[in-house]
């Protein structure tokens, strides 16, 4: 059976991608890396590293990894 849904934004959508679960990824092991650093081993910089990191495993983009989206596996789940 097909369903056919229209999806209108009234506000902003907040939404966290599941990417940030998999550990093999060169970003989860760069998080790692600066989260082993302890007190004052760790820099100014490695907190802001940190954060983008932890932001760019957080969103979903494209399959371009360009723009961020929301994929089309999350809609569905959503309603079912």
């Amino acid at each position: 059976m097909d369903v056919k849904v229209k999806i209108i934004g009234q506000t902003a959508l907040i939404h966290h991608s599941g990417t940030g679960i998999d550990q093999s990824t060169a970003a989860a092991r760069e998080i790692q890396e600066i989260t082993a650093k302890r007190g004052a081993n760790r820099t100014e910089a490695d907190e802001n590293r940190l954060r983008e990191l932890e932001c760019q495993r957080s969103i979903w983009l494209d399959s371009a990894g360009e723009k961020p989206t929301i994929p089309p596996q999350a809609f569905r789940a959503a309603i079912e």
